[in-house]
């Protein structure tokens, strides 16, 4: 090949890397946060600038929950179903009262809960974890809410809570107080039955719940 075809090719080669670089810096100039996709652990598809907002909406609740600044975000996990719905807001917005998570599952959709007033500290620990109860609901579209205990555990050391069991209190029901035992090892669930006439009150209901630590549950000791 002559010197002359050499430069010609070298000639064309740069003036093709020259176009590509070109593209690339108009496609990066158009290309925001918008375009990229995050699957998120409940299975729901969102923009990733989206699931940054839930992130450090989720790092909020943390910080005014148990005063964790960077610890991930409190996630429950859908009974029976081994899945976890991050819990990212408070309702109503700007008070404490519950938190909530949605989550989709396939074609359904739905949300979890949390009453935040119902949030016990258990008088127990081990190896550096402490463990807490919290009353939590299920809802989807349209089979239901259904009421549950959750038994959370505290590593004080990674600064992190994590969900380890639930117990089921029914889909029907109205907590009215959660009392740990002094030792942390039962506590007494008071609710009342919701009946299908709301002007006819129902009678408050006691269940006793039996708690371990090794490994961690919850057990309805109930007669």
């Amino acid at each position: 090949m002559s010197l002359r075809r050499w430069f010609a090719l070298l000639l064309a080669l740069l003036v093709v890397a020259g176009l590509l670089v070109v593209a690339a810096g108009i496609y990066r100039f158009n290309f925001t946060q918008d375009d990229l996709y995050y699957r998120t652990p409940s299975g729901e598809v969102v923009s990733l600038e989206e699931w940054e907002a839930r992130q450090a909406a989720g790092d909020d609740v943390m910080r005014r929950l148990f005063s964790i600044a960077d610890g991930g975000p409190l996630a429950l996990r859908l009974p029976e179903l081994d899945q976890a719905v991050p819990l990212t807001r408070f309702e109503p917005e700007g008070e404490f009262t519950r938190v909530v998570g949605e989550y989709s599952r396939g074609a359904e959709r739905g949300r979890i809960v949390m009453d935040t007033s119902g949030i016990r500290a258990l008088n127990l620990s081990r190896d550096g974890r402490i463990y807490l109860v919290a009353p939590f609901s299920v809802s989807n579209q349209g089979s239901g809410v259904f009421h549950y205990l959750a038994l959370l555990e505290h590593d004080t050391e990674h600064q992190a809570v994590t969900h380890v069991d639930s117990l089921f209190l029914g889909d029907r029901v109205s907590l009215e107080a959660v009392t740990p035992a002094p030792d942390g090892r039962a506590l007494t669930l008071s609710w009342r039955p919701r009946t299908l006439e709301p002007e006819t009150p129902s009678t408050i209901e006691t269940h006793r719940v039996e708690v371990s630590i090794d490994p961690p549950g919850l057990v309805d000791a109930s007669p």
